[in-house]
């Protein structure tokens, strides 16, 4: 529930910056090699906290879409957001967990500029889509709306 003002103000603050979408999609594709942080298996409720079967009626309920479906068929165990880490299975070779799902992240955009809106990259908790749930760049989105729960950020820095 933060705007993308706020999560890179945080950053600075931390003497770090949010990552650029270049550097976020390098780590949720393990540099390239796969298809999702974990590899190429599809999205499960052991990999990531997405839309599994038990997200389509809270949606419903709240949004009153009846189109709503779930991005793979199990119960990932949380309607919203996870604690960090509770996706083991879905973390990058490095350890960095929740790439995939749990909350969209602002990002920097450097390789899509011409982006409008607030730049944000992965699946979050409410995502429908296994292709949003990538490291690819579909898995970019133009954030226009209101903050949201199921929107996050995590700061970046150089290592010395």
């Amino acid at each position: 529930c933060v705007s993308y003002e706020q999560a890179a103000a945080y950053c600075v603050f931390r003497g770090a910056r949010l990552p650029t979408d270049v550097e976020w999609e390098w780590a949720a594709s393990n540099a390239g090699e796969t298809t999702y942080p974990w590899g190429s298996a599809a999205p499960d409720e052991h990999r990531v906290n997405g839309c599994g079967r038990e997200c389509p009626p809270k949606v419903r309920e709240l949004t009153g879409d009846p189109e709503i479906s779930a991005a793979y068929p199990g119960d990932d165990g949380f309607v919203g957001t996870a604690p960090i880490g509770s996706f083991p299975g879905g973390d990058n070779r490095l350890g960095i967990h929740d790439l995939g799902g749990n909350v969209a992240e602002f990002v920097q955009p450097v390789s899509s500029p011409e982006a409008t809106g607030d730049l944000t990259a992965g699946g979050s908790c409410f995502t429908q889509s296994a292709r949003f749930m990538s490291s690819r760049g579909a898995a970019r989105t133009a954030w226009t709306g209101a903050t949201s729960a199921a929107l996050g950020f995590r700061c970046a820095a150089g290592l010395n």
